[in-house]
């Protein structure tokens, strides 16, 4: 099985190795019946599964209704978050010479980066008058 698997107990492994069992029969045979009998077992299949699922998920569904649970939500939506992130678009930053001084991915926010990085990064865009203006306002 490609699914997460971690939860099941023995009665969802053998609902699942029964069903299957009954799919190939009918696969084999392409009778009626035995496609009746192979739905009924899916359906009792489904049902084993999520009675295992709830199960075992319970004491998470608990724990992410206190004030914790709460703080653990926006971490694992947070980490969920950094997984996703696409870290090989770079920013690379050259001084006047054209000697690399630095590749900044999309990950590092612009108030972390050096005044000297700061400075090539901006000055180019907005002269330094133009740049006074922008952060008075």
């Amino acid at each position: 099985m490609d699914r997460e698997t971690w939860w099941w107990d023995d009665g969802v492994q053998e609902a699942t190795r029964k069903k299957k069992g009954l799919f190939k029969k009918w696969q084999g045979s392409n009778s009626p019946e035995d496609r009746e009998a192979y739905g009924a077992a899916k359906r009792a299949c489904k049902k084993a599964v999520a009675r295992a699922r709830s199960k075992s998920l319970a004491p998470l569904y608990d724990k992410l209704e206190t004030v914790e649970g709460q703080k653990l939500i926006f971490k694992l939506a947070r980490a969920r978050e950094k997984a996703t992130r696409d870290i090989s678009k770079c920013l690379f930053v050259r001084d006047a010479q054209g000697k690399l001084l630095s590749c900044l991915t999309n990950s590092i926010p612009i108030t972390f980066l050096p005044n000297r990085l700061l400075t090539l990064v901006l000055f180019p865009l907005f002269p330094p008058t133009k740049l006074a203006l922008l952060f008075a306002t």
